[in-house]
């Protein structure tokens, strides 16, 4: 159940996005997406704020095996994490975490860096 303010304490779905830094170009990624989630101030889950790292230059360094190149890739990440006002255990979390995986993999496709695998992780939160 999500409580407010008033009874002490909140309940949130905290919703982490790793983006992809492997290149300066994909600071056009980064911001696409920074504005999709700004986007989501008037959707259903009333979206109110998100907290990123560095930008420029990413605060992050991150590596993950790749089946397709089958070897360890590291690069430079930026970490995004949105709080929304979802129970963790509701069934639209899910599709919270689809629609925004396909942004930021659209994201990288307009700017011409399509990534194999994009992480979007979801935890719940009390604050």
């Amino acid at each position: 159940m999500v409580k407010d303010a008033t009874a002490g304490h909140e309940e949130r779905t905290r919703v982490t996005c790793h983006l992809p830094m492997p290149d300066p170009i994909c600071v056009k990624a980064v911001y696409k997406v920074l504005s999709h989630v700004e986007g989501l101030r008037t959707g259903p889950y009333n979206v109110r704020g998100y907290t990123h790292s560095a930008v420029r230059p990413p605060a992050f360094y991150g590596g993950w095996w790749s089946t397709k190149l089958r070897k360890w890739m590291r690069e430079k990440v930026v970490l995004c994490s949105i709080d929304y006002r979802i129970d963790f255990n509701d069934p639209a979390v899910s599709e919270i975490l689809a629609g925004l995986k396909d942004k930021i993999h659209a994201a990288y496709r307009d700017i011409g860096k399509p990534q194999e695998e994009v992480w979007v992780v979801a935890q719940h939160i009390v604050r």
